[in-house]
C-alpha cells in the first residue's frame, strides 16, 4: 500500500491536466477548420460574382479599346512623324489629329433605377429609347444589383457599379467622374431613369457644340421636363410617337431639373457628395454653376424631355427616405442657400428655334431679379 499511494497521487494530479489540455487543443483545431471552411466558402461565392462582373466590364473595355485603337496610337505616330518629316508635314498631321478628335461620341447618357414592379413599362421604355440614338450616344447604367446587371447588359447598355453613401444611394459626382474616365465624349449627362428623348436632343447638342460658346470653360445644360401620365410602350416606341404624346402633357415647374448635361471639362471633382433622387441638389447645381461663372444654358424650348409619370406622381423625390439628405449636407457646407437662384429660368443662355428655318439658336438671357442673390 505504501508503494501504490504515491503512484495514485501522482496519477490524480498529472493525467487529468494533460487530458484537459488535449481537449482544448482539439477544440481549437476544430474551430479553426470550421472558420477556414466558412471563410473560403463565402469568399468563393463573393469572388465568383465579382469576377463575373469584372469579366463583363473587361470585355466592354476591350471593345472600347478596339474601337479607339487608332486614337490611342496617334501620339506614337505623331512623335514618329515629328522626327522624320518637315514642319509643313507636321502641320498636316496636327490638323488631322484635330479632325479625328471631333469623331468622339457626342454624349454619354447615364442613369440608375430600382426594380419596382409599377415602374416596369416606364423603365423598359427608357432602355429602348436611349438605345435608339445609335453610336453617337452611349447609354450607361449604374448598379451593383446582379439581376439588373444581366438584364440591362442584354439590352446593349454598359453597366458600372456606383459609389454610394452610408444610406445606400449613389453619389452624383462619382457617377460623372467614372464615365468621364471611361468614355471619350463631348458631353456627359445624368438623367432620371423615367425621361424619354427625341432627335432634338442630338440637334440641340450638335448646335451648341458648333456654336461660338467657349467650350474650354465648364458648361451646364438643363431644362424643364414635360409630364405625361402612364406612357405606353407603343407611345414610347419612336421619336415621332413621343413627340405626339408630349402634346398631351404639361411642362413642369422651373424648380425641377431632370437632366444635367455637362461638357468634358466640368469640375465634378470639386462638387460636394450630393446624392441622386433626393431634393435640393438640382437647384444647387445650377446656382453653383452660375456662382462659378460657368456657361449655363436652358434648353427647354428645343429639347423635349418627356417625363413618364406613374402612380408615384411628379414629386416622387420628396417621398423617399432620407429626403433631406442633400439639403442637410449643403446647409452644413454653405450655411444659407438661395435655392431660387438655381431655377432653370436663371441660366445665362436659352436655346430657341428660328421661326422660319426651324433651326436651333442660342440667345443670351436677361436674368430676372428673382434669380439673385446667388
Amino acid at each position: 500500500m505504501k508503494h501504490l499511494l504515491p503512484l495514485d497521487v501522482n496519477t490524480c494530479k498529472v493525467q487529468p491536466r494533460r487530458f484537459y489540455h488535449y481537449r482544448i487543443l482539439v477544440l481549437c483545431m476544430f474551430c479553426t477548420i470550421v472558420y477556414a471552411y466558412l471563410y473560403i466558402s463565402i469568399t468563393y461565392i463573393y469572388r465568383t460574382k465579382t469576377i463575373s462582373m469584372k469579366m463583363d466590364n473587361t470585355l466592354s473595355d476591350l471593345k472600347y479599346l478596339q474601337s479607339n485603337l487608332k486614337k490611342l496610337l496617334r501620339p506614337i505616330n505623331t512623335k514618329l512623324n515629328r522626327s522624320t518629316i518637315n514642319t509643313d508635314s507636321y502641320e498636316i498631321v496636327r490638323k488631322k489629329t484635330k479632325i479625328d478628335g471631333n469623331s468622339k461620341q457626342l454624349l454619354v447618357l447615364f442613369t440608375t433605377f430600382t426594380t419596382k414592379s409599377e415602374k416596369y413599362v416606364c423603365r423598359n421604355n427608357t432602355l429602348n429609347n436611349w438605345n435608339s440614338f445609335g453610336t453617337g450616344v452611349k447609354p450607361v447604367f449604374f448598379s451593383d444589383d446582379q439581376h439588373l446587371y444581366k438584364e440591362i447588359k442584354e439590352k446593349g447598355w454598359d453597366v458600372i457599379p456606383p459609389t454610394k453613401t452610408a444610406i445606400g444611394v449613389p453619389i452624383l459626382k462619382y457617377m460623372y467622374l467614372k464615365v468621364m474616365k471611361k468614355y471619350s465624349a463631348h458631353f456627359y449627362a445624368y438623367v432620371n431613369g423615367d425621361i424619354l428623348f427625341t432627335q432634338n436632343l442630338n440637334d440641340t447638342l450638335q448646335f451648341i457644340l458648333n456654336s461660338n460658346v467657349n467650350h474650354s470653360e465648364p458648361m451646364l445644360i438643363v431644362g424643364q421636363r414635360t409630364n405625361v401620365k402612364e406612357v405606353t410602350a407603343e407611345q414610347a416606341s419612336t421619336f415621332e410617337n413621343i413627340t405626339k404624346v408630349s402634346k398631351k402633357g404639361k411642362l413642369f415647374t422651373t424648380w425641377g431639373a431632370d437632366y444635367f448635361i455637362t461638357n468634358d471639362v466640368y469640375p465634378w471633382k470639386d462638387c460636394p457628395e450630393v446624392v441622386i433622387g433626393r431634393r435640393a441638389y438640382d437647384n444647387w447645381l445650377i446656382l453653383n454653376a452660375r456662382k462659378r461663372k460657368h456657361t449655363t444654358i436652358d434648353a427647354t424650348k428645343t429639347l423635349l424631355a418627356l417625363h413618364q409619370t406613374t402612380k408615384s406622381g411628379n414629386k416622387e423625390g420628396h417621398t423617399h427616405l432620407n429626403g433631406n439628405f442633400n439639403a442637410q449636407l449643403l446647409s452644413k457646407l454653405y450655411k444659407r442657400i438661395n435655392y431660387a437662384a438655381g431655377l432653370t429660368s436663371c441660366t445665362s443662355y436659352i436655346t430657341t428655334r428660328n421661326e422660319t428655318s426651324k433651326e436651333v439658336q442660342l440667345l443670351q438671357r436677361k436674368i430676372g431679379k428673382a434669380c439673385f442673390p446667388i
